[in-house]
């Protein structure tokens, strides 16, 4: 599967400059795509969801799963709660993340559900995602087992 996005080192802006600007509205965000095919403009996007599990295969069930929407005229994104930086930095496609609530301690359980569902809102948004693939939990299930467990 080919590289479908890149990435691109942005210095972040002086702290006095983040205080002044509010944050952009998630219609008004974008991601670039590194390509120039117009065919995959346009192809429809699915949503591979891999939330609450951390099974030691599951990089190799994504990179499947991602390879045959592909093949079937798709264009996958990621969502996972895995924070494995070998495959967030090594995906030939698009990921998301949606941290376990043991991720986000600090938040109590209200705001770490704010928080995610807020995220799971801009990550639909953003990619106008046209059916989903859940290879894990759904995200109502992994919402629900994350306000669950008992962090403290």
């Amino acid at each position: 599967m080919p590289t479908l996005f890149r990435r691109r080192y942005v210095p972040a802006p002086p702290a006095e400059a983040l205080l002044e600007k509010s944050l952009p509205a998630a219609s008004t965000v974008a991601y670039a795509l590194d390509h120039h095919d117009p065919e995959m403009e346009t192809r429809p996007r699915v949503l591979v969801t891999a939330l609450g599990s951390d099974s030691p295969r599951m990089a190799e069930t994504i990179d499947a799963t991602c390879a045959i929407s592909f093949t079937d005229g798709l264009f996958p994104i990621v969502v996972t709660s895995v924070l494995d930086t070998a495959f967030l930095v090594n995906a030939p496609m698009p990921i998301e993340t949606l941290p376990c609530r043991s991720d986000l301690g600090v938040l109590s359980r209200l705001e770490y559900a704010q928080y995610v569902e807020r995220r799971w809102t801009i990550i639909l948004g953003k990619w106008g995602v046209s059916e989903t693939i859940d290879l894990g939990q759904d995200f109502t299930a992994f919402l629900a087992d994350q306000l669950a467990q008992d962090i403290s």
